[in-house]
C-alpha cells in the first residue's frame, strides 16, 4: 500500500475495486487489466487485440522485460464457469502463446476475476500440471489480490482513473434515501415473486458477529460506517406503501445468502455476491455505493443474511 493511502481509503477502495472486477466480463475485463498494467508498467507492457481470424493468439498482453505473457478470463455471470472448459481454455490459451511468441515468452500468466472455488482448480491445481509439463516455462496467476497489489501500488490519479474516488465518511453520514428507493425498486423489478418467511423479524446483533462469521476487514469497516444509517432504512420500509416490501427483500437476500453459503464460497466472496445484487446494472457511483451498502447492513444487522452467535457459546468483550 502506498504510504499516502490510508487504512480507510484502501478499505473503501477494496469494495469499489471488487465491485468493478465482478461486474467485467470478457473484452471489458482484459481492457481493464491492460490499464491497469499500463499505468503500473508504462511502456514495458505491451498491449494486445485479436487480429481479425487470427484472434489473439493466445496473449492477453506482454510485460517484455521478463517476457510474461498473460492469457485473461473475465467471468460472464455469477454462476461458476464450468472448471472443464476453463482449464482447456488455459491448455488452449498458453499452447497459442508459446506456438506464436516462441522464445519470446518465458513466463506465462492467467488473469482471472474467479472466486475463490473455482479459481483454486485453475491456479492451484492446473498450473502446477502445467508447470510439471512445460519445464522450460514459469506459470503464475493474477487474480483480485494481483489487481489489488498492482492498483493500490499507484499513485492517487491513477487509482482514481481506474475505480473512482473512494467512498468518503462524510458521503456515508449524508446517504442519500432516494437511492436506496432507487436500489430497492431495482431489485424488486427483478424478483417476480420472493416467498415470504414469517421467522424474519430483525434481532439485535450478537456480539462480535463481525469476526465469528469471520467478515473481511474492508466489509467490517462498511458495515461498522453504515450502522448509523440502518434506522433510515428501517423508515423507508416501515413507511412505504407495500407494507410487505421489506419482508419481501429480506426473503430475497436470505434465499441468496444461503444459496451463495451452500456452494462453500468465503464470507468476502458472499459479501461481495449480495452488494453486487444491490447495486444493480447502472451506472455505479459513490452514491449508490454507499446506499447499497447501507441495504446490505440492514440486511446483516437484521440477521437476514450471516449468523448469529451460537446461544450455548459465550460473549466475549469487545475489542
Amino acid at each position: 500500500m502506498s504510504a499516502w493511502m490510508t487504512s480507510e481509503q484502501r478499505y473503501a477502495w477494496q469494495v469499489q475495486l471488487h465491485l468493478r472486477l465482478r461486474m467485467l466480463s470478457g473484452v471489458g475485463f482484459q481492457d481493464f487489466f491492460a490499464d491497469v498494467m499500463t499505468r503500473a508498467h508504462r511502456d514495458d507492457f505491451v498491449k494486445t487485440r485479436p487480429l481479425g481470424s487470427l484472434g489473439d493468439r493466445g496473449c492477453d498482453g506482454y510485460l517484455a522485460s521478463v517476457g510474461r505473457a498473460f492469457a485473461c478470463y473475465g467471468k460472464v455471470d455469477d454462476a461458476s464457469p464450468s472448471v472443464p472448459t476453463l482449464l482447456e481454455k488455459m491448455d488452449e490459451d498458453f499452447a497459442k502463446a508459446s506456438g506464436h511468441l516462441k522464445g519470446l515468452m518465458k513466463e506465462w500468466h492467467f488473469v482471472h476475476n474467479l472466486l475463490d472455488g473455482t479459481a483454486t482448480d485453475a491456479t492451484v491445481t492446473k498450473l502446477g500440471e502445467m508447470r510439471q509439463a512445460n519445464a522450460g516455462h514459469k506459470f503464475g496467476h493474477f487474480g483480485r489480490a494481483g489487481f489489488e497489489d498492482t492498483i493500490f501500488g499507484l499513485h492517487e490519479a491513477d487509482i482514481i482513473a481506474l475505480i473512482g474516488m473512494a467512498v468518503t465518511a462524510e458521503e456515508t453520514r449524508n446517504m442519500k434515501l432516494k437511492v436506496v428507493a432507487e436500489l430497492v425498486d431495482g431489485i424488486m423489478t427483478a424478483v417476480e415473486k420472493a416467498p415470504l418467511d414469517d421467522g424474519l423479524d430483525p434481532k439485535p446483533v450478537p456480539f462480535r458477529k463481525l469476526e465469528f462469521n469471520k467478515i473481511p476487514p474492508h466489509w467490517r469497516h462498511m458495515i461498522r460506517g453504515q450502522m448509523a444509517n440502518v434506522p433510515l432504512v428501517e423508515e423507508y420500509f416501515a413507511t412505504h406503501p407495500d407494507v410487505e416490501r421489506g419482508q419481501k427483500i429480506a426473503a430475497t437476500f436470505k434465499a441468496r445468502y444461503l444459496a451463495l453459503k451452500e456452494q462453500g464460497l468465503a464470507p468476502g466472496d458472499i459479501m461481495e455476491n449480495l452488494h453486487q445484487g444491490i447495486v444493480g446494472i447502472g451506472t455505479v457511483t459513490n452514491d449508490r455505493i454507499v446506499a447499497a451498502g447501507a441495504i446490505l447492513t440492514f440486511l446483516f444487522d437484521a440477521c437476514n443474511i450471516f449468523e448469529d452467535k451460537p446461544e450455548d457459546e459465550p460473549e466475549e468483550a469487545a475489542a
